[in-house]
């Protein structure tokens, strides 16, 4: 069995444009219905929003029966409180670039 491809990965190796949306609530039904809309991609944000490790589970498994996979918006900092060892979807972003 081959296994599946994956489009949003698949459009920038190719070099082209790829339009994605950012997930700013932590319901899974929303995050389902944008995973349906038409994006190539989705992102969880976990920066500027309060969803934690088990919401996020929710929000990967409602996202993952649609076309668009998930990226997920790890917050930047590596405090006690990180999340940045949080479970693993498809693509993780850092919030901070060093400049």
């Amino acid at each position: 069995m081959d296994l599946p491809v994956n489009r949003f990965k698949q459009l920038i190796r190719e070099g082209r444009t790829t339009f994605g949306v950012w997930l700013g609530s932590g319901a899974p039904s929303t995050a389902e219905a944008m995973g349906c809309a038409g994006f190539d991609f989705l992102v969880v944000d976990m920066e500027h929003t309060p969803v934690d490790a088990p919401q996020l589970i929710e929000l990967l498994r409602a996202v993952a029966g649609t076309p668009a996979p998930a990226v997920v918006r790890m917050p930047w900092s590596k405090s006690s409180n990180s999340k940045s060892d949080e479970p693993g979807p498809v693509s993780k972003s850092q919030a901070a670039l060093s400049s």
